[in-house]
């Protein structure tokens, strides 16, 4: 059923109950078929670490160094066996959902960004990432960065730091590491669950994924059913993956696929320029508020980059990204975009030269022919990408015990798990931090979609029973 679907290439014009069927069949296909260990995966206790380490080790429970540092990425597709060009250094990024790009991949990245004094991470008193003093900055991703997404970068240590004082004043007797370990659970739990059924929402546009999306956190029976009943264990269609009893990694070790890092590739988002808008003047009707400036993208990357934020700010920066569109590379400038592209070292300092696009002319870039494909109405992203995405998005939850067996008070705390269960979604995070922002200048239903944008209208058919706009 699912070839015979697929042949047509018309499941995204199904009614919604359909094509999460259709999904969901599809998606069991691809676990069964690929799924593809690359090296070999030793087996620890977990339960001598309660909380999310360093190096990302333990996360699941089966499998110590599974989406760890070093740890090998999987395939979804068979490999073909080849000696050129081997390519030996193993991933030092971490493959969970457990917020290392603003806590590191390393203990010796962790200690760059704590403060050590009540679980906090470093921030500047202007709200930002703070610099050390050769202008790198101080988190735990430091390459390919951009002002954007410093500026997210920030208002999640800003959200780690609040956890930090709520946890303090509810539970005095917790000290600095404890502090720090039940915020980070918290925090990279926040970040997971707006990734999941907020952004995600937005980037594929339909019914069917804000459907497959809630279901992937709350399951078919929903919210306020969760909420009250709690996760019918066991169970991932009528509760969702966060809470189950335990991880799944359908026979093999979790980890991200190099297909999937060869697909999760969102460049055509980035705009040319960044448009910023006088935050001073009264908003239209629609939120809407004038341009003062046009900075160019290459002026906001690296290094260049966080000197510009600094001088912008954080509420300019993030007011002026809402109320602006997403970019839309094509093929045509892709090539223009690489060769401007400023590299990084792995310590995250610029590099003097760009991209060298004649030494690469016999490497093949993949993301050349996904931007080729016609979009689905509605997706950011092309068909293939999607389907990649959409098998790994919902392992990345299911595989990790912290959004599964250990999903729970004892582990959370009581208050953080509220916290969690309250957020749902970046709107949320930025009235916790910045309360008059999006009541002065959002008119949208979500921070994801262009501010100054109609909120989402009322629609009184239930939405397992609608129908595609076409």
């Amino acid at each position: 059923m699912v070839h015979f679907v697929d042949k047509l290439n018309f499941w995204h014009r199904l009614p919604v109950f359909l094509g999460l069927a259709y999904l969901g069949a599809r998606r069991r296909l691809h676990q069964q078929y690929n799924l593809i260990n690359v090296g070999t995966t030793p087996t620890g206790n977990p339960g001598d670490y309660p909380y999310r380490t360093a190096d990302g080790k333990y996360n699941d429970p089966f499998n110590e160094n599974a989406g760890s540092e070093f740890s090998f990425f999987g395939r979804n597709m068979l490999p073909v066996h080849q000696l050129n060009n081997m390519k030996l250094d193993a991933p030092k990024e971490l493959s969970c959902k457990d917020g290392s790009a603003i806590y590191g991949n390393n203990a010796d990245d962790l200690k760059k960004v704590r403060t050590f004094i009540d679980g906090k991470l470093k921030l500047s008193e202007n709200g930002l990432i703070q610099q050390d003093e050769n202008g790198k900055i101080i988190s735990g991703d430091v390459r390919n960065t951009w002002a954007g997404l410093l500026t997210l970068y920030a208002l999640f240590v800003q959200e780690h730091n609040a956890v930090c004082d709520a946890l303090k004043k509810e539970y005095p007797e917790l000290k600095d590491e404890d502090l720090y370990r039940h915020a980070r659970l918290v925090t990279s739990a926040v970040i997971a669950k707006v990734h999941t059924i907020d952004w995600t929402v937005e980037l594929l546009k339909t019914d069917t994924l804000l459907a497959g999306m809630r279901i992937s956190w709350y399951g078919l029976l929903g919210k306020k059913f969760k909420d009250t009943f709690g996760h019918i264990r066991g169970d991932f269609w009528l509760s969702g993956f966060v809470g189950m009893k335990k991880p799944r990694n359908h026979g093999v070790p979790y980890s991200l696929t190099e297909e999937f890092s060869s697909v999760y590739r969102m460049h055509q988002l980035l705009p040319d320029t960044l448009q910023l808008r006088n935050i001073d003047a009264t908003p239209a009707p629609n939120k809407s508020l004038p341009l003062t400036n046009e900075i160019p993208m290459e002026d906001l990357i690296g290094g260049k980059g966080a000197e510009k934020l600094s001088k912008i700010g954080f509420i300019n920066q993030m007011v002026s990204m809402g109320h602006q569109a997403c970019g839309a590379l094509e093929l045509w400038n892709y090539s223009v975009w690489m060769r401007d592209l400023v590299a990084q070292d792995v310590d995250g300092t610029d590099r003097p030269d760009h991209v060298d696009l004649a030494a690469l002319e016999k490497e093949l870039d993949l993301l050349v022919g996904i931007m080729a494909e016609k979009k689905i109405k509605g997706f950011a992203i092309s068909e293939t990408a999607f389907f990649i995405f959409l098998f790994m998005a919902g392992r990345r939850l299911e595989g990790d015990r912290f959004f599964t067996s250990n999903y729970n008070e004892e582990t959370y705390t009581k208050k953080g798990l509220e916290w969690v269960n309250t957020t749902e979604s970046l709107k949320d995070v930025l009235d916790r931090h910045y309360p008059k922002m999006t009541q002065k200048w959002m008119n949208s239903s979500s921070a994801f979609s262009v501010w100054d944008s109609s909120p989402q209208p009322y629609n009184p058919i239930p939405l397992y029973l609608r129908l595609p706009q076409q």
